[in-house]
Order: structure tokens, then sequence, then C-alpha cells
């Protein structure tokens, strides 16, 4: 009887814990804006490709690629998290690219460790250029790893909140199970 006093209410704090300390898995990072932005028409060519998400994320493993029309990438393979703002990833472009339409493709990994990719296109130079084929329009986008796979992303899909949390449950049941000795 007395164990079920002390268990309940510890696993009624350890619910809310649970609940509070562990996001939903719905709150990844997200491409919030670019430069160039999507479908933009550039009378130059930019220097760099930048990348705005709502929170940190990681680059790692090429991230980032822009390719011409041709498929031809056109990037010069560096790109990184902005040093002054985790949440923006910046990558070179080569010099002298000539007119046409770009791709940028990209796959970046948000600080909970989800992936999240997406696509855009933009253009330089006489806007005619721009016109590409419907095998090559890409709609702006991003989704994340679970929603092109359909599953979770991670070891086991738990984080450490939620391992915290668990351990205090697990904690608090021996305390209140176990016998104690007078």
């Amino acid at each position: 009887m007395l164990a079920a006093r002390v268990v309940i209410p510890c696993l009624c704090l350890s619910v809310a814990l649970v609940g509070l300390c562990c996001p939903p898995a719905l709150a990844h990072a997200r491409l919030i804006g670019s430069d160039p932005a999507a479908d933009a028409a550039l009378d130059e060519a930019p220097g760099q490709i930048l990348l705005r998400f709502n929170e940190p994320v990681e680059a790692a493993f090429s991230p980032v690629e822009v390719n011409d029309a041709g498929g031809d990438r056109v990037d010069e393979d560096d790109a990184r998290v902005d040093p002054n703002d985790a949440r923006v990833v910046l990558v070179s472009l080569g010099r002298n690219l000539p007119d046409g339409p770009y791709s940028v493709d990209w796959r970046i990994t948000s600080i909970d460790g989800h992936v999240i990719e997406g696509n855009y296109e933009f253009a330089v130079g006489d806007p005619d250029a721009r016109e590409t084929s419907d095998a090559n329009r890409t709609e702006p986008a991003a989704r994340s790893e679970e929603e092109a796979e359909g599953q979770e992303v991670g070891a086991g899909g738990m984080h450490g909140g939620q391992y915290a949390a668990l351990g205090f449950v697990v904690l608090v049941m021996l305390v209140a199970v176990v016998p104690r000795r007078r």
C-alpha cells in the first residue's frame, strides 16, 4: 500500500518530466531564407550561396552542391557553418559562372541529429537562359529525412532527455519498491 502511494505520484512526475524534457520530433531545423533566393534572376553571378535556418545546424559531408544546367558542379565543395551564426551555411562558387540556370541541393543535420534536405533553382544573366526542362525544374523545398524515408532518424529514436527521464523513472521505482531495512 505504501509503495502504491509513492509509485503513482512518482510515475506521474516522471511522465510530466518526459513531456517537458523531450521536445516533439516536429521541431526540426527548417530553411527560412537563402541568398540568392529561390527562383531569383540575377544580373551577375554570386560569389557564394547562403542558406539560413531557424536553428543551429551542422555542415559535414558535402551538404551543399550547386550544379549548372548540364549537371556539372560549380561550387568549391567548401560548405561550412558561418562562424558568426551557427544557423547559416555558406558555400563558395567558382569564378565567372556563365549565364544560365543553377540548382542548389542541400542536406543538413540539425542540432537534434535529424537530417533535412531540399533544393531550389536560380538563374544568372539572360532571363531566357532561366528556362529549364520540366525534368530539371524543382520547387523550392525542404524536407526532413523522416518525411523522405518515413522513419525516425538517429540511434533508436531516443534523445538524451528521454534517456535521462527513463533513468529517473527507474531510480524512483527502485527506491519506492525495494523494501527498506530498519
